[in-house]
């Protein structure tokens, strides 16, 4: 029931955003591109029915372009304006690191502003900002009232990271160790690694023993980077599996 639910929100979103792009392009042959691309990338039809959060998330961010593409080429309609608004507010909760990329692309985008000498109207500066208060809101009064808890959110903007780390205690044999035994201590779980996904190793990241030991857990990580690079790269590189090979191997 939750994919089929899912299926039809995804459909209906990635619909629209097809009719968008007619309305603002009038160009068939960019329709056709757009439908072809929904329909047929083997990701769409994989995150359709896919039980986690990135699928909506996913689909939410294709809402608010779309919306913002029919405020500013189809006569800036204010319902256009609301429901922008609306589908980013309800983005940015569904992923924390969405809240850092909306707050980098509102500083880049007041400097382009600035940059070409145009003045930030008062409207736009509320309707960029509301989004922003909304999810600092809810994820701030709203969850210390319903009793919500943060998640880790070390260990979740340190995934490369702690994928680098714990690839190379799975494949090199060379380790010092010291080496080892900082990673054994800062990832309990380096041995469940696997390519493609970092949540195997990073849930049980001791956020303790990182604060506690930040400067020599900093120099270890670039030392050992420096002398295993292709690890490390090979590290970063398979977690990009998912993006062009929906079934991606588990280790490679």
């Amino acid at each position: 029931l939750y994919s089929i639910v899912q299926m039809l929100i995804m459909s209906f979103i990635y619909g629209f955003a097809c009719k968008t792009i007619f309305e603002c392009t009038r160009s068939k042959g960019i329709l056709a591109f757009s439908l072809a691309w929904f329909s047929l990338c083997p990701l769409n039809s994989v995150l359709s029915i896919s039980m986690t959060k990135d699928s909506l998330f996913g689909a939410l961010i294709v809402l608010a372009m779309a919306y913002f593409a029919r405020y500013y080429c189809l006569g800036r309609r204010s319902a256009d304006k609301v429901l922008l608004v609306v589908s980013l507010s309800i983005a940015l909760l569904f992923r924390n690191n969405a809240l850092y990329a909306y707050v980098l692309i509102l500083i880049v985008a007041a400097f382009a502003l600035c940059f070409r000498k145009k003045k930030i109207s008062f409207g736009i500066a509320v309707s960029a900002l509301i989004p922003l208060v909304i999810c600092v809101a809810v994820t701030g009064p709203v969850y210390s009232a319903l009793g919500i808890e943060k998640g880790n959110a070390a260990a979740e903007s340190l995934s490369v990271p702690i994928q680098q780390l714990a690839r190379t205690a799975v494949v090199a044999d060379d380790l010092s160790a010291e080496d080892k035994e900082m990673i054994d201590a800062l990832l309990p779980d380096w041995e469940s690694y696997q390519a493609g996904i970092s949540d195997h190793v990073k849930g049980a990241f001791n956020v303790d023993y990182f604060r506690e030991n930040l400067p020599e857990i900093v120099l270890r990580y670039f030392m050992i980077g420096v002398t295993h690079p292709q690890v490390f790269t090979e590290a970063f590189l398979v977690c990009t599996y998912g993006y062009w090979y929906p079934d991606s191997p588990g280790m490679d």
